[in-house]
């Protein structure tokens, strides 16, 4: 089954794929990321279903906006995952750790994260929903987690080299896996 399949039989269908929001990238590089950088199926099957969220930020207080229109769209099963991209100054950063320390500084700012260094530190930045169950209708916490996506995490000389959450951007992408899940079965036994 390919993605155009998936896309064609799937209950949100009738979402159009988004094109790429940035002005700054070009939609085939995004699209050029989707199909062979984005090393996670799941999140490769939900954007091809239209149920990403995508938004760009600037500081902290963008991303607390956007993570409320997120939930929004959640609360309306509409969305299943967010990725926000950071728009900065890319000259400011010489490797994974600079992006990372500039992306802690807005979760900082937004209230997700105690420290700009808690991102590099490991600490968890965890965005919880609460909604019906999109199967049981039973009312439900889900637990949207982000990772960072970084530009100069490709590098294998990069002290923080992830080839897997490299990105020809610096982005935040959260995500609940319980929830889309839930969507999946949802959709599949809407199908049946």
């Amino acid at each position: 089954m390919t993605y155009a399949d998936i896309a064609t039989r799937a209950v949100s269908a009738e979402v159009p794929p988004a094109r790429c929001p940035f002005h700054t990238l070009a939609p085939e590089v995004f699209d050029e990321w989707l199909e062979r950088g984005l090393m996670c199926s799941a999140g490769k099957r939900e954007f091809k279903l239209g149920r990403y969220f995508v938004s760009r930020f600037r500081n902290g207080a963008d991303f607390s906006e956007a993570v409320e229109q997120f939930r929004r769209e959640v609360a309306e099963y509409k969305k299943t995952g967010f990725l926000a991209l950071y728009v900065h100054d890319e000259s400011r950063c010489k490797n994974a750790e600079d992006e990372l320390l500039l992306l802690g500084d807005a979760m900082r700012e937004a209230g997700f994260a105690d420290s700009s260094v808690a991102v590099i530190d490991g600490g968890t930045v965890c965005i919880p929903i609460d909604l019906p169950c999109p199967v049981t209708g039973r009312q439900a916490t889900y637990e949207f987690f982000s990772v960072a996506f970084c530009r100069h995490q490709a590098n294998p000389r990069d002290k923080l080299y992830d080839p897997s959450l490299s990105a020809p951007f610096t982005a935040v992408n959260t995500t609940s896996d319980a929830f889309a899940f839930a969507m999946l079965v949802r959709d599949q036994s809407i199908r049946a």
